[in-house]
């Protein structure tokens, strides 16, 4: 019944009612031609020649009267009107199509910076995501787009073995570098006054479910929960991160253009940057500040036996920073001692063991070259 009150409304709100009350007129008078054409006209012509009125015709039986003439009559009525339908809709057919415009082909829009093909509606290309010429700037809305203007070029090229804090990785230096979009010396000038910026970045390598609002700190041992907004957790509503690190230097590179190299990075090679700002001294650093559970379980640093046969297989430049991340135990909190560990760095597959304090190398090879745990 739903579905026929639908149609109904459909019917009615196209104006059909309309259409078809004056088609109803229009019909009313035209039947009238109609029968006049047939009763005083044909009629008569057919009763001259039948000798009697044709309409009267009648065929009589045991009583009954069967009114043929008049049934003929009818039907011809019906043949004359289906006849000048036929003709009326015809012509106006004919004349539709001769003042119909033909549709003009239609370009399909291009995105001006990378040429591809995008909807008429866009205001960003979904390619190469450049913002699009006349394209109304939106307001603030619950979700927008962060743009990836860099990424870092880090000896860590998986997560295990990446120092737990930036800052916490002495020696280990890494490289900024920015996306073609944004190597543009301008945007750089002024930089090289500061020691020390903030990097802000996204957990690209977290297999995210949504987020949630309760995790198990490592430095708690994997078994406390504490809220999200009280961690840096990668879980989180917006998988972003943020470190303090050292400006050590700026320079022009060929292919790459101008590129920051940096101390201190808690990052895994690729990971993409979406922001750099200064560091303020006078405004961000607070001594005075506290550290919540983070400060009352700070893991001591570990003696690191490295047999000088395995070490001298490194570059010299990278001995520091490998001791460094080493004497920070990159095991997870919870994991025992007696356990073999390793991980890449530079190039180098590095493996070790941990009893007690001492945190002992035992194997050094290029990268894949063993398959570590």
């Amino acid at each position: 019944m739903k579905k026929f009150l639908a149609e109904f409304k459909e019917f009615a709100m196209r104006g059909n009612v309309m259409d078809l009350a004056v088609g109803v007129i229009i019909g009313g008078a035209f039947k009238g031609i109609v029968d006049s054409l047939v009763n005083d006209i044909i009629s008569p012509v057919i009763g001259i020649l039948a000798g009697q009125n044709f309409s009267d015709k009648a065929l009589n039986i045991g009583g009954a009267s069967i009114a043929y003439g008049a049934f003929i009559t009818s039907v011809l009525n019906f043949i004359i009107i289906a006849f000048v339908l036929f003709l009326l809709i015809k012509s106006m057919n004919k004349l539709h199509d001769m003042v119909k415009k033909p549709e003009e082909k239609k370009e399909p829009r291009k995105c001006p910076y990378c040429l591809s093909v995008i909807p008429d509606e866009a205001t960003r290309c979904p390619h190469c995501t450049s913002e699009l010429p006349g394209a109304e700037k939106e307001a603030m809305a619950d979700t927008f787009t962060l743009k990836v203007i860099a990424r870092i070029k880090s000896d860590f090229t998986q997560k295990f073995g990446i120092p737990r804090q930036s800052s916490l990785g002495g020696g280990q230096l890494s490289t900024v570098v920015f996306e073609p979009e944004y190597r543009d010396a301008n945007a750089l000038r002024g930089i090289e006054g500061y020691s020390h910026l903030w990097l802000i970045w996204g957990f690209s390598m977290v297999e995210r479910q949504g987020w949630r609002p309760t995790v198990k700190p490592p430095r708690l041992g994997g078994n406390t929960r504490m809220g999200v907004f009280a961690t840096r957790s990668p879980y989180r509503p917006n998988p972003i991160g943020l470190s303090s690190v050292k400006l050590v230097s700026m320079e022009n590179r060929p292919g790459l253009g101008h590129v920051l190299t940096v101390e201190g990075a808690d990052l895994m090679d690729g990971t993409p940057i979406y922001d750099i700002k200064p560091y303020l001294s006078f405004t961000d650093s607070h001594p005075e500040a506290k550290d919540g559970f983070a400060g009352e379980k700070l893991e001591k640093n570990l003696q690191v036996a490295f047999p000088e046969e395995l070490l001298i297989a490194l570059p010299a430049d990278k001995r520091e920073a490998l001791l460094s991340a080493l004497s920070q135990d990159p095991r997870p909190a919870y994991q025992q001692d007696g356990e073999q560990y390793g991980f890449e760095f530079s190039g180098f597959d590095v493996r070790f063991s941990v009893d007690g304090d001492t945190l002992t190398v035992f194997d050094v090879a290029p990268a894949g070259s063993q398959k570590l745990k």
